[in-house]
């Protein structure tokens, strides 16, 4: 009989101490769960045009010229070696939508797990990157080209409305000066001499 219940005691403690475990396993994955949202680039897509996110962010976490050879229109540029660092960019952000995104999604997780780290509460990880973005035919934004034609528009203009100062004032000036007329003479006073 003291067999029995040794032997039951025994079991109960192993039983509790093994669903303890279990549980205590389960807790801690449940804490340390990723919180960011895998998405597809057409989900992606769907969030940045359909409107019903006004506050959404897109990220790109690549490389500067990675960025300059085409991104997502209106994406925020912070490389994924530099994140933590400039987070205070993001600051307002903690509770808006993300999208994240790099090449072909490696990065976009590292970049994810530090925004999480951070606090914010709504991630999403583009699967596939930019590449994933492309092959499925969406557009991607190059700033060169649309640089250099609102600079070139913006010097062509400024160029014109320097020529109508310069001119408007030079018509100004040019009404305003009255044509000088020689000064007659003045009579002297004093003793002449005759002679």
């Amino acid at each position: 009989m003291k067999k029995t219940a040794l032997s039951t005691f025994i079991k109960v403690l192993l039983s509790t101490t093994v669903s303890l475990s279990i549980m205590t396993s389960l807790r801690l994955q449940l804490a340390y769960a990723t919180p960011y949202i895998d998405i597809s680039v057409d989900t992606a897509y769907d969030m940045i045009t359909n409107g019903s996110y006004p506050d959404l962010v897109v990220l790109d976490v690549r490389t500067q010229s990675e960025y300059d050879s085409g991104h997502i229109y209106g994406a925020v540029w912070i490389p994924v070696t530099e994140l933590d660092g400039r987070i205070g960019e993001l600051a307002g952000h903690e509770n808006h939508e993300i999208i994240v995104y790099c090449k072909s999604g490696g990065r976009s997780v590292t970049a994810s797990g530090i925004l999480d780290s951070h606090g914010f509460t709504k991630v999403y990880n583009m699967l596939g990157g930019i590449t994933a973005w492309q092959n499925a035919g969406y557009p991607v934004w190059i700033p060169a080209e649309e640089d250099a034609l609102f600079w070139m528009h913006w010097w062509l203009w400024a160029t014109v409305a320097a020529v109508f100062v310069a001119l408007g004032g030079a018509v100004y000036f040019l009404k305003k000066r009255k044509p000088s007329t020689p000064a007659a003479p003045t009579p002297t006073t004093g003793n002449t001499r005759a002679g």
